[in-house]
């Protein structure tokens, strides 16, 4: 009997132990949040970068201003708006900007686009077009355009160089160059901190 006294009595501390762990939870991991820029902290890296971003070898000559509401055929959107704003109605709430840089030397163009999207990318390069297309071939126009898009939090970033000297040989090499230095204004941004 003490016997049979002793197996249950350990019988049930291992039920026990083996309840207790069953039912405890594990602890919660926290995902790491990732910075998600604002409506108005676009607005503002927009306006910071009009002041800051400098590119070697080219002069800002343009930007975007407040006025620039575009309307689409809503199908362009797969059914998503009427215009390009952030609640996509005729808002002041535009989700693209444009800032143009010209290289006198070389005679080409950079257009700088902020696009403003409501998810979160990661930080990356996303698309690089490697060679110039000469559209001239095409009968158009002799001009020749390569570009870069890249991701930052939830803002899209188009890097558009427009060239149209036709003694220059096609290389990736501006492009590149200018890409490397809205990477390093951006990496280098502190959303914080912004329109000061």
């Amino acid at each position: 009997m003490k016997n049979e006294r002793k197996a249950i009595f350990i019988l049930m501390i291992c039920i026990i132990f083996l309840a207790n762990g069953c039912t405890k939870q594990e602890p919660k991991v926290e995902e790491e949040t990732k910075p998600f820029f604002s409506y108005v902290e676009f607005r503002n890296l927009f306006s910071d970068m009009v002041q800051e971003l400098a590119i070697e070898q080219y002069e800002k000559v343009a930007q975007t201003t407040d006025d620039n509401l575009i309307a689409i055929d809503k199908e362009s959107s797969f059914g998503q708006r009427k215009f390009l704003t952030v609640d996509g109605t005729q808002s002041y709430k535009e989700t693209q900007e444009r800032i143009a840089y010209f290289n006198k030397d070389t005679n080409c163009l950079v257009f700088v686009d902020l696009i403003y999207l409501k998810q979160n990318l990661s930080n990356d390069l996303l698309f690089v077009k490697p060679d110039f297309i000469d559209v001239n071939d095409y009968g158009i126009y002799s001009y020749k355009s390569q570009n870069t898009i890249l991701s930052f939090h939830n803002i899209l970033i188009q890097i558009t160089l427009v060239d149209n000297n036709e003694d220059k040989k096609a290389e990736l090499i501006p492009v590149m160059k200018v890409t490397n230095e809205v990477v390093k204004y951006l990496e280098n941004y502190d959303i914080t901190t912004s329109n000061k």
